[in-house]
C-alpha cells in the first residue's frame, strides 16, 4: 500500500506540505506552460538563460523554475549548501530570510524542504 497515510503521520504531513504547495504554483506552472507552447523559452532553464554573463549564473546544480522561483536542490546529507543568488532580491519560500544578488549565500539544509 503506497498511499502516504499508509505510512506513519510524519510521512502524510510532508506529502501534504508538498501536495499544498503545488496546487499554490498551479497558476504559475500553467502560465509558464502556456508560454512555453507559444514561444518554446523553457520552463526551466539554468541562471545563465536568463543573467547571460554574470559569474555564477552558469552553475549547473540549481535552477530557474517558471521565472520567478530559484530552485537549489540537494542531494547529500551536509548541513548548508551555497546558492548563487542572481541579480534582485529573493525569499526563501520556506523561511521568508531575504536576500539581494548578485551574491552567494549559505542556507541550511533541512529535511523535508
Amino acid at each position: 500500500d503506497h498511499r502516504p497515510w499508509s505510512y506513519n503521520p510524519q510521512t502524510e504531513a510532508t506529502v501534504k506540505k508538498y501536495l499544498d504547495t503545488r496546487y499554490r504554483m498551479l497558476p504559475t506552472i500553467l502560465s509558464a506552460g502556456i508560454r512555453a507552447s507559444k514561444t518554446g523559452f523553457p520552463m526551466v532553464a539554468r541562471g545563465d538563460l536568463y543573467w547571460p554573463g554574470e559569474l555564477g549564473s552558469e552553475r549547473n546544480d540549481q535552477y530557474v523554475f517558471a521565472d520567478d522561483l530559484l530552485v537549489a536542490p540537494t542531494w547529500n546529507t551536509s548541513k548548508t549548501r551555497t546558492v548563487w543568488v542572481p541579480p534582485g532580491d529573493w525569499e526563501d519560500a520556506w523561511t521568508g530570510d531575504r536576500v539581494s544578488g548578485p551574491s552567494h549565500a549559505s542556507v541550511s539544509v533541512v529535511a523535508g524542504r
